[in-house]
């Protein structure tokens, strides 16, 4: 979609003026806690449940030291402090800002201490580390030596608050693909899940009716981003500006 390719070079211009350095998700036993917690969120175009909190959740039960989300607290990156940090506990991270995020890949060594990260901005490099308790870890970059603190989020919110008197298309609820990878996730509650091809996912509130859809998403600023657009929907196709997408499984999203 045109208007969604023009936020993310929008997006990533922002975010690289505060850089400092340089997606399958299904555990969901320690799921972030959203702003959305009063709100009924349930799929059920494909007759399974399916909530989206179980997307980009952790697993601090049986996943790594690192399982859970952090926010940079102190020293290397500490600009970033807007900025939420999940490792779901296995191999999979992600950068969130505001309702939108960044998936990156990340392993350690438990023994030896060293962790390793693949994320966009941030966190990205090779680092030993040290807990301090359960709720802080120091990082030290092998290369250049600097330190940074992490500190456990109390609380994460990823899923907005869905429109007053939101419009929903029954037509449109439930998962699709385009033929690229592109998915788009259509809750009944009103907010809407896009993941572009593995690298990068939002949440929308929405409204949807007569063929005009409207999305409002947030960079973590205080003014939302609203972007309208034309679709026609049939019971296996949806067209959203000239862009196809057919019905699919929300299995594809995890």
């Amino acid at each position: 979609m045109k208007n969604f390719r023009a936020l993310t070079a929008i997006i990533l211009a922002v975010i690289c003026l505060f850089a400092f350095a340089g997606c399958d998700k299904n555990e969901s036993s320690g799921k972030p806690t959203e702003t959305t917690e009063h709100i009924e969120v349930t799929g059920e175009a494909d007759n399974k449940e399916f909530d989206l909190r179980d997307l980009h959740s952790y697993d601090l039960e049986n996943g790594n030291e690192f399982a859970g989300a952090w926010t940079i607290t102190s020293g290397a990156g500490s600009k970033l402090g807007d900025f939420i940090y999940i490792f779901d506990g296995k191999s999979n991270a992600d950068l969130i800002v505001g309702t939108t995020g960044y998936c990156g890949k990340y392993s350690l060594n438990e023994s030896e201490k060293t962790f390793t990260c693949q994320l966009m901005f941030g966190i990205n490099g090779q680092y030993t580390y040290e807990k301090n308790g359960d709720d802080e870890i120091v990082l030290a970059n092998s290369k250049s030596k600097e330190t940074t603190t992490l500190t456990r989020a109390a609380s994460v919110d990823i899923l907005p608050l869905p429109m007053q008197n939101a419009d929903i298309d029954s037509a449109l609820l439930g998962a699709w693909e385009s033929e690229s990878g592109e998915y788009y996730y259509f809750d009944k509650s009103g907010i809407m899940y896009q993941n572009q091809y593995g690298t990068m996912f939002t949440y929308y509130k929405y409204s949807a009716k007569d063929g005009k859809l409207t999305a409002v998403s947030n960079m973590g600023e205080e003014e939302d981003q609203t972007d309208t657009f034309e679709y026609s929907v049939t019971e296996d196709e949806l067209i959203i500006d000239g862009y196809e997408y057919t019905k699919t499984t929300t299995d594809k999203l995890t």
